[in-house]
């Protein structure tokens, strides 16, 4: 084979493993995966529960493929010990103290399944620089009784979403930005005469990296060394909680159990999210990160919020070439 076509076909793979990695811990960049391409990750966050003294945990199995150089799909399967399968028959109870230690804790079992789509329709690439834009749609299906007015589909909640998003990235820096929304379905529970559903959310956040190593490449097995700021803003209403067809007053909530009354008003909150990440052998990622509130806070978890995370690209038989991450 000729340099000539050794230069192109290491050019082509660059330009592909580029749009292949995710590189946002949290946030997802605007770049799909090159066709042929599968991505496996496994997740795992946790936080302690300061009203029970419980440790509180979820791991995530995501899968993402490239069905076109423009078009990526991808599915998440979520297990946690959040949130029980079923609302007890004394639901006011169940509200006013399931958070305490006193009441039982809520088992291990699958939380749900979360399927997305990303489409990735403006592409401006130049020499360590490149500007795309993707829009994404998701769904979910939830097998757990979710009780909180912030909807999540990352397995939390039934329901559907999208969004837009945006990456800029030049030499060692990368921007992102992901602007959402989630339309959650109701819980129903007809043994019990109980419907909930969680408020309509609209989210924004912003992520912003820097390649920390190495300076320069000198091997294609060069670790890469990222750190990562992410900021999530998200502004959501309150939750609608009904028996028998008649809805509850949460107003009288607000001096008795004020906690679980914020867990079910609207809400809006900044998160800081901050990340380190480490890019092996230009294909496997690991990525440790903390979240802390900034404004007011999130009542589906406790501060600080806990990540660790690991992904691995899966190439075809002729896409089995090591290269540098190229990113950055």
């Amino acid at each position: 084979m000729s340099y000539r076509w050794i230069i192109f076909l290491t050019l082509s793979y660059i330009s592909n493993l580029s749009v292949a990695q995710e590189l946002f811990p949290y946030a997802e960049a605007a770049s799909t995966l090159a066709k042929g391409t599968g991505q496996a990750r496994l997740m795992f966050m946790n936080f302690k529960e300061q009203s029970s003294n419980r440790m509180k945990y979820w791991y995530g199995l995501q899968y993402n493929y490239g069905i076109t150089p423009l078009w990526s799909v991808g599915t998440v399967v979520g297990v946690s010990n959040h949130h029980f399968t079923s609302i007890p028959v004394d639901v006011q109870n169940y509200f006013f103290n399931h958070h305490l230690n006193s009441f039982p804790s809520a088992p291990t079992s699958i939380e749900g399944i979360n399927v997305h789509s990303k489409y990735r329709f403006y592409t401006r690439d130049r020499h360590q620089e490149h500007l795309r834009a993707a829009v994404y749609v998701q769904g979910c299906y939830s097998f757990i009784a979710h009780d909180e007015a912030e909807p999540l589909l990352m397995t939390d909640n039934s329901g559907v979403g999208g969004g837009f998003i945006g990456t800029y990235l030049i030499k060692k820096l990368a921007l992102s930005m992901t602007l959402g929304y989630i339309y959650p379905f109701a819980y129903t529970q007809p043994d019990i005469g109980y419907r909930f559903r969680s408020g309509n959310a609209l989210e924004l956040s912003t992520s912003i990296g820097y390649r920390l190593w190495p300076f320069t490449y000198q091997s294609y097995q060069d670790i890469n060394v990222n750190i990562y700021a992410e900021f999530l803003m998200k502004q959501y209403g309150r939750a609608t909680i009904s028996e028998y067809g008649s809805n509850w007053d949460f107003e009288n909530f607000r001096l008795t159990s004020p906690y679980t009354y914020n867990t079910l008003t609207e809400n809006f909150y900044i998160d800081g999210r901050f990340y380190v990440q480490l890019i092996l052998n230009s294909n496997d990622r690991i990525d440790f990160g903390v979240n802390f509130p900034i404004v007011s806070r999130s009542f589906n978890y406790w501060y600080p919020h806990y990540m660790i995370q690991y992904t691995t690209s899966i190439f075809s038989a002729k896409r089995r070439v090591k290269l540098p991450d190229t990113s950055f």
